[in-house]
């Protein structure tokens, strides 16, 4: 019985060989081009976009977690949800004087803030003596006083507060 040659058997294998490796590597070309040229995906951007719009809060050194500050911290967080409007606070620095609340209103009034609500007696005491000084802010304070051109008083009924601060930013933004 005669023996195939082991050469003739290698040399059949060759062109096979040959030919799967070239499959191979054109489907690895074909795969890396159309991974370079897939498009981007579109998904929605991970962080929140804001509007232009502002208001802002100036409050005692307590923060927005104070009992004064707290509901219209509430409020101005609820009408930022529905508005994409920016809500900030600022402390009024130690110690806590009619000055240094005046001096940190005016940071605020620097054309980062739209309108600014007040909550502690000193930041009130600022808006009511300076607001006039900032035409193109509005002012928002709780309770009965004089409105003026710029600046607004907002019923001070504790269980009112957050929805009229919320009312007032989604009106003032143009979303009402």
């Amino acid at each position: 019985m005669a023996r195939a040659n082991p050469a003739s058997r290698i040399s059949a294998r060759r062109p096979r060989t040959v030919w799967i490796a070239a499959v191979a590597c054109v489907v690895g070309v074909a795969a890396i081009i159309t991974w370079a040229v897939w498009p981007e995906s579109q998904d929605a951007p991970r962080s929140r976009q804001y509007s232009e719009y502002t208001a802002c809060l100036l409050t005692d050194t307590q923060g927005p977690q104070g009992p004064d500050a707290a509901p219209i911290w509430r409020g101005m967080q609820s009408a930022s949800l529905k508005t994409h409007a920016q809500a900030q606070f600022q402390q009024v620095s130690d110690p806590l004087t009619l000055d240094n609340a005046r001096s940190t209103l005016a940071g605020m009034t620097q054309g980062r803030c739209n309108l600014v609500f007040a909550a502690g007696d000193k930041p009130v005491a600022a808006i009511r003596e300076d607001a006039k000084k900032y035409p193109s802010v509005h002012f928002y304070l709780l309770g009965g006083g004089a409105d003026a051109t710029n600046l607004t008083h907002l019923p001070s009924s504790i269980d009112k507060i957050s929805t009229a601060v919320a009312d007032t930013i989604i009106k003032a933004a143009g979303q009402a």
